[in-house]
């Protein structure tokens, strides 16, 4: 069932209408985990938004005759989240070595430089999208390198700030690790997430994108 959050006016004044990024740097040299490593955070994300379906939604202009003057945004989100890969808030990516030159241990010898990072490449969302979006609230995207990962993970500025992002951020964590899959023998694998399979690189990135030559001035709320 379809629903809709209101934004406060602190909301909509005080917070930048973008995302909070955040790049996750994981050690992952077993290639044949791949695949239920993707299923396992598919399957945690899933649950996290099972837990706030809102973070499954879209932040979109509220359709007034001032919305130009206001730029005011509201929420709209289905109270029951749907698959979280066919709603392309959850996507997966391998990288070959023609596609992406450095390996896991380069770049974590090289201080993991954020210049290597490429956006276009570990982050699916559409940058050419305008801040009156519709934008969803939530993007999650793992890629893989030869040795490692990256997981971003993206959050609308608008619904969560720095602190709310984190207690999503954990939420997802907790989903992944405790989540239970079963193989196609039906037999339990147990906490095959990149998490407990890999070494957690102690490199985080978080940023906020600055698009000063890209917004547009908005008016008072």
């Amino acid at each position: 069932m379809a629903s809709a959050m209101e934004l406060s006016i602190l909301d909509q004044t005080t917070l930048s209408p973008w995302y909070i990024r955040n790049i996750l740097c994981f050690q992952f040299e077993d290639c044949s985990k791949r695949h239920q490593a993707v299923h396992q955070l598919k399957n945690g994300l899933q649950a996290t938004f099972a837990h706030w379906p809102f973070l499954a939604g879209l932040v979109k202009p509220e359709h007034t005759h001032d919305y130009k003057r206001t730029g005011r945004h509201i929420v709209h989100y289905d109270t029951v989240a749907k698959d979280v890969e066919r709603t392309k808030h959850f996507a997966a990516d391998y990288q070959t070595e023609n596609s992406f030159p450095w390996t896991y241990e380069d770049m974590l010898s090289d201080g993991m430089p954020a210049s290597e990072l490429k956006e276009n490449a570990i982050v699916s969302l559409d940058w050419q999208q305008s801040i009156d979006g519709p934008l969803p609230i939530t993007h999650v995207k793992v890629t893989f390198i030869k040795g490692g990962l990256f997981l971003a993970i993206y959050i609308h500025h608008l619904v969560c700030d720095g602190v709310g992002a984190a207690v999503v951020c954990k939420q997802f964590a907790n989903n992944v690790r405790n989540r239970l899959t079963r193989s196609r023998e039906g037999k339990a694998l147990r906490d095959l997430s990149v998490t407990n399979n890999a070494l957690f690189a102690v490199h985080t990135l978080t940023y906020e994108q600055r698009r000063t030559s890209k917004t547009p001035s908005r008016g008072h709320v």
